[in-house]
């Protein structure tokens, strides 16, 4: 817009001093052409030779200068006009006198100064005026176009503050850099995400067997997925509904586990325990069974990914006038489970993040983490929430999503 305006007003005060220009050198020149024709008229004008007033007005309507030069007789009748008279353009009058005898009057007219003109006649002036702005803006526009890193910080900052001032809803948190439908020609089976096959969830789905070792802090990590249900809706939900969507949940659950725990990328993760799901919601503990185990990125890979699923399932059962509720996701160390709990009831961040500070390095491998905004205590100041996940993760979420959606 400033390259704009400032194009706009170079050529505006261009043409305005351009006009201002022409007019005074019109007004010069009619002052000295009257004098001119002063000298040259009060002969033939003493005898009324019009035949010579008319050549000598012709010879001088022709410079550039003069547009009409009108001969007037002592009686203020118009004798000689030559050119056209018009109400524009600089005019001016003067009186031929012989002695104390009124000879008569002679009227002289410049032409109209032209916009359109001085446009036509300056139009190199004009074009290299728009080349230059041109370049400008090209020069700007490679210079002022903020990258893809400041983008995204811009973004996440945005997102933040809208987090921070509850405008944002923790449910809508999806990767806004990705589709959250399935890419596929194949139907979508709205069936199984609203009449969940009972038969096929059984108490082995809930507990998975894994090798025994011994538990550290620093190899099992807790992932909650809680309700959000401000409403205590859950409560008024009769035994058959209320078990029919818990079970809705626990297989959506299960067949995620099962899947996202298939991928190369998470060999050595194991279920460790799924908690029965309950009006606050469920919880799943995550082991690895080696050193080079990414229980990190799983854990923070199943919270997405959960959240991913409830979203569709949320979208699909509003639509169909269905009970169902969004959720929170909180990945913690298990012995910072409550504390984790504390954090998110003051921020709206999800899914939230608190394990120690080397595996939170270790996961910044593949996924871009952010501080929670004015922190007040430990956990707070400790507590991590989920920027940007690489290329690669998203495109794994994706995939699992997909197979968990249209699955038998």
């Amino acid at each position: 817009m400033i390259i704009l305006a400032s194009l706009f007003l170079h050529l505006l005060f261009f043409v305005i001093s351009q006009d201002y220009k022409l007019s005074e050198h019109y007004k010069k020149s009619a002052e000295q052409e009257m004098t001119w024709l002063t000298e040259e008229l009060i002969a033939p004008l003493s005898t009324m030779d019009r035949v010579s007033m008319s050549v000598i007005a012709d010879r001088y309507i022709k410079h550039d200068t003069l547009e009409f030069v009108g001969i007037y007789d002592d009686k203020e009748t118009l004798i000689v006009p030559v050119g056209q008279e018009t109400n524009n353009g600089h005019r001016q009058k003067h009186t031929l006198t012989s002695g104390n005898k009124v000879l008569g009057h002679i009227v002289i007219q410049t032409p109209t100064v032209s916009r359109a003109k001085i446009i036509s006649e300056n139009w190199v002036f004009f074009l290299s005026v728009l080349t230059l702005h041109i370049i400008i803006w090209l020069i700007y526009g490679y210079f002022a176009r903020p990258d893809e890193a400041l983008t995204d910080e811009i973004a996440n900052d945005v997102r933040d503050r809208l987090l921070a001032n509850g405008i944002l809803s923790p449910h809508l948190q999806i990767d806004t850099k990705h589709d959250i439908t399935p890419k596929t020609d194949k139907p979508l089976k709205v069936g199984d995400l609203i009449k969940p096959n009972l038969d096929k969830i059984t108490p082995t789905d809930k507990k998975a067997t894994t090798p025994e070792h011994q538990e550290n802090e620093h190899t099992t990590i807790l992932v909650q997925l809680n309700f959000e249900d401000p409403n205590s809706l859950l409560g008024t939900l009769g035994v058959h509904n209320k078990s029919a969507y818990f079970a809705l949940c626990e297989q959506l659950l299960t067949k995620a586990t099962k899947e996202l725990l298939a991928l190369p990328l998470l060999a050595g993760v194991v279920v460790d325990n799924v908690s029965p799901y309950t009006d606050t919601g469920t919880t799943i503990t995550l082991k690895a069974t080696n050193d080079q185990a990414k229980v990190a990125t799983a854990s923070v890979m199943l919270a997405k990914l959960m959240l991913m699923l409830n979203q569709i399932v949320y979208d699909k059962h509003r639509e169909l006038k269905r009970f169902c509720l969004p959720i929170r996701a909180l990945v913690s160390d298990i012995h910072q489970k409550d504390a984790i709990v504390a954090v998110a009831k003051k921020h709206r961040e999800n899914p939230l993040i608190l394990i120690s500070e080397p595996t939170l390095v270790r996961l910044a491998k593949h996924i871009e983490m952010g501080k929670l905004l004015d922190p007040l205590t430990v956990g707070e100041r400790e507590s991590r929430h989920i920027k940007k996940v690489s290329e690669s993760i998203s495109t794994h979420l994706q995939t699992v999503r997909d197979t968990v959606l249209l699955s038998e």
